[in-house]
């Protein structure tokens, strides 16, 4: 998770007179790093923080990374930080309430279950009669609590704060498997190939995803999706993808 802010080197793209840094929130327990060693490692991080930097590097804003709860991210936006980085879902209701860029990756929804179950899926339907674990305020989230409320599905859900509180549970047991998004599945994946699996990826439904900014600091997000365009047509995202998101 990101939210970004802005100080004196470029008056006025954050909406504040004489601002030039951003603030972005960056929430690391989704992929399992922690702010120290992005501190020493800051232009080495994951596709948010390398996205964010890269941002501010063309833009000529400083960056300051704010760690917010991912369910309650968009309550800070406009108030603690410019702008939310974190993997986040291009969807109406957070177009209602801020600005969202161009997208620039595509996601799908992911089971993922340990290396040794004998479980198997064709569906997200297939959690049914399963313990899940995934993570609050997510697209995940939405999707399992209305597979239950719908009938859809009957499950044990454990909706934790952190994607890592969820394979932690998975790897001691207490749960069968855990959902997310296929970009978090494969991060988990590369860094512990022999502890998971994943048993399902949907690739019928994508979501996309953008940046939200500011609701009216349209100077922000017209400079942003510049920067985002030049990235996506110089291979900066697939380069990432490949890094970060694979588990070959």
């Amino acid at each position: 998770v990101a939210g970004v802010e802005t100080q004196g080197i470029r008056p006025g793209l954050d909406g504040r007179e004489g601002a030039a840094v951003v603030e972005v929130d960056v929430r690391d327990e989704r992929h399992g790093r922690g702010l120290a060693h992005l501190a020493e490692d800051a232009r080495g991080g994951d596709v948010r923080h390398r996205q964010a930097h890269e941002i501010g590097a063309r833009l000529g804003l400083e960056i300051k990374f704010i760690n917010t709860k991912f369910d309650t991210i968009s309550e800070g936006l406009g108030v603690n930080y410019d702008v939310i980085i974190s993997g986040y879902t291009i969807n109406e209701e957070r177009a209602a309430q801020m600005i969202l860029s161009d997208p620039y990756i595509d996601n799908y929804q992911a089971i993922v279950v340990t290396a040794d179950s004998d479980l198997t899926a064709d569906s997200l339907t297939d959690v049914d009669g399963h313990s899940v674990a995934f993570q609050k305020g997510t697209t995940t989230d939405e999707i399992i609590t209305d597979l239950v409320d719908t009938g859809s599905v009957n499950c044990t859900a454990a909706a934790n704060e952190k994607i890592l509180t969820c394979f932690q549970q998975l790897t001691q047991g207490e749960v069968e498997m855990v959902v997310c998004d296929s970009t978090v599945a494969g991060v988990q994946l590369a860094k512990n190939p022999d502890a998971y699996k994943i048993i399902f990826q949907d690739t019928e439904n994508p979501e996309q995803f953008g940046i939200g900014i500011t609701k009216g600091n349209t100077a922000l997000a017209d400079a942003i999706n510049g920067v985002l365009a030049d990235l996506k047509a110089e291979g900066f995202f697939d380069e990432l993808n490949s890094t970060w998101f694979s588990a070959e």
